[in-house]
């Protein structure tokens, strides 16, 4: 396919996605509610990546389609925080917003809009700060902002690819009631895949680390906790995926049981059928709940172990 969208419930997931709509190798688009930063809208420019080229490592993606991968890299971001009109309503005297951002991440800058309420109208003005892409005279906070944007998409992104490759094996599987894998089956196929293409675990973490050999003790700290934290993101998103879906086929099974348009034949088989997916979500749920500490306190301990880590905080 060219194009891919994936919804979820409402309050499900922490970083409150609602929607993303994907039209692979141009463009991502990200729905949110209910976030307290006010962010509603994000759409995401990205172009595929020509194997001459060299772009910046913290811009890379890898997206999905149909069992397939490839690499792209996000050229612009555009993010919304509220609608207009609203956003002019709400706005208290002498106080100010953001409305919009638009990253231009190949070119190194940030244009931030802002309303202003000074007491007799609103005042809307657009402000460019430079990046580190740009050159020496950038600006700390519009790199910041711009790192936290990029490590938003990818954390959002790596969600995606997960959830295509479950629902792609499940559409693909000649055992449509197959039990899912347990989070260690899953985790020891992501590391053989990982050995395959020779990638680093802790590549994502170390984005912005110029020099590994000069690694502060703070920072190896920081990049073990980014890294536990990651995980502890992902197990409690996919035990909501799970309850999620097992919520929808409870739901499904008690209209089913209503009977309503149904013979007693046609009733008895359905109900079969989604008592069958219901155990199936039961029981995968229940094995992510055993295993979640586990895979935790094994990442714990690699990390504990992992040389690089380890030598840095002792040459504090």
């Amino acid at each position: 396919g060219v194009e891919s969208t994936i919804s979820f419930h409402p309050r499900v997931r922490l970083d409150g996605l609602v929607c993303r709509r994907e039209v692979f190798g141009k463009l991502i688009e990200e729905i949110f509610e209910h976030r307290h930063d006010g962010l509603i809208k994000r759409s995401i420019r990205v172009k595929r990546v020509a194997e001459e080229e060299s772009l910046r490592k913290s811009t890379a993606l890898l997206t999905k389609s149909d069992g397939t991968e490839e690499e792209v890299a996000v050229t612009e971001i555009e993010e919304q925080y509220g609608n207009v009109i609203d956003l002019k309503a709400n706005l208290a005297e002498g106080n100010t917003v953001v409305a919009s951002r638009t990253f231009h991440v190949i070119d190194g800058w940030i244009d931030t809009t802002s309303m202003h309420n000074d007491g007799v109208d609103i005042i809307t003005s657009t402000n460019r700060l430079l990046t580190k892409n740009a050159g020496d005279e950038y600006s700390v906070e519009a790199s910041r902002t711009e790192k936290e944007a990029l490590n938003s998409i990818r954390a959002i992104n790596t969600d995606m690819l997960r959830l295509c490759r479950l629902r792609y094996k499940e559409e693909n599987d000649n055992k449509p009631y197959k039990t899912c894998k347990t989070e260690q089956e899953e985790m020891k196929d992501n590391e053989e895949c990982d050995g395959a293409k020779n990638t680093d675990y802790l590549s994502p973490f170390l984005v912005e680390v110029r020099n590994i050999e000069l690694l502060s003790s703070e920072e190896a700290t920081q990049i073990k906790e980014a890294c536990l934290d990651a995980l502890s993101e992902r197990l409690l998103q996919r035990a909501q995926m799970m309850q999620s879906r097992l919520d929808e086929e409870r739901r499904l099974l008690s209209e089913t049981s209503d009977g309503r348009g149904n013979d007693d034949m046609d009733k008895e088989s359905m109900d079969s059928v989604a008592s069958d997916r219901i155990r199936m979500w039961e029981e995968s749920l229940e094995n992510h709940e055993a295993a979640s500490l586990e895979i935790y306190s094994a990442l714990k301990a690699r990390l504990d172990a992992d040389v690089r880590l380890q030598v840095h905080a002792e040459m504090k």
